[in-house]
């Protein structure tokens, strides 16, 4: 077996979000100090009490480029050689100034909502003054579907190729409670993926969230797991309950990254924490798992 080939992402971490989502810089200085390639970047919907606050925007509405300028920090350097990756809305249930709960809607399906959505990130993109090398999206709930997903990742390719001449990838990641959140739903897409004849299959794929992947499915997990193509995947998720993993979990670890280990393309890992202390942990769990030193 030859070794894998892993890029780091440094996650978005708690820290860097107090009083709005910060820029580029801060985080590309966390990465260097984790030896990660990547930084995670916050692209969801007003998303909590501060951001209402600054923008007058209600909880979940989409930002215009008037709120990104307020919740943003512009604070690129060229000379830095940045990469970033975009964490579009996970649909999570947030409470505004009020304590009243909402939750986001992904509406792959409506063509206005596509279109505002795609305007967020192009203006977002702009503002940071960088494009991203990725993007990820997530599915939302049933009224979705599998072509949906697949006609909205082509059309934000072909709209922000229109406006920057790059064309990103885009990674739709598995979360519990949207429609595509087990094995077999994330072996479903990528098999219909594949038997597209569109160009633009090529960038697109899936960041395969393997805490919420185990949530989706537990008791038939390993089992499960071996119906996913491993082979074509280009991004993880690494966390537990986004903290720092461990061998004692209930997810059995050692079997997820023997099939991780079989690989043979680059692959991107996002140890997606919510807390520096766990960010050295869980790059560490993730090295000694692959026997892969960085």
């Amino acid at each position: 077996m030859t070794e894998v080939s892993i890029s780091y992402v440094f996650p978005n971490i708690s820290t860097v979000n107090r009083g709005g989502r910060g820029g580029l810089n801060e985080r590309w200085n966390y990465a260097l100090r984790y030896n990660c390639n990547f930084i995670e970047m916050p692209c969801d919907f007003i998303k909590n009490k501060t951001e209402i606050k600054l923008t007058g925007l209600e909880m979940c509405s989409i930002p215009d480029k008037e709120a990104i300028e307020k919740i943003y920090s512009s604070n690129y350097n060229p000379n830095a050689k940045i990469k970033y990756i975009l964490h579009t809305e996970p649909m999570l249930s947030r409470r505004d100034l009020d304590n009243k709960n909402y939750t986001a809607k992904l509406k792959w399906y409506d063509d206005k909502w596509l279109d505002d959505f795609i305007s967020m990130l192009i203006s977002v993109i702009k503002f940071l003054k960088i494009t991203p090398y990725a993007i990820e999206i997530h599915p939302g709930k049933r009224k979705n579907t599998y072509g949906n997903i697949f006609f909205a990742a082509t059309k934000i390719i072909k709209d922000i190729f229109k406006v920057f001449n790059y064309k990103p990838l885009i990674l739709l990641e598995n979360r519990t409670g949207h429609f595509i959140s087990n094995c077999k739903e994330v072996s479903e897409f990528m098999y219909l993926l594949e038997k597209q004849k569109s160009d633009y299959k090529n960038h697109i794929n899936f960041v395969l969230d393997i805490y919420q992947l185990y949530k989706s499915t537990k008791d038939t997990f390993e089992n499960d797991l071996k119906l996913i193509p491993f082979n074509s995947l280009k991004a993880y998720h690494i966390h537990t309950n986004h903290s720092a993993p461990d061998i004692s979990d209930e997810i059995p670890w050692k079997f997820v990254f023997d099939q991780i280990k079989e690989v043979k393309n680059p692959i991107i890992i996002n140890p997606e924490v919510f807390h520096e202390k766990n960010v050295r942990k869980t790059i560490d769990f993730c090295n000694n798992l692959l026997e892969t030193k960085i």
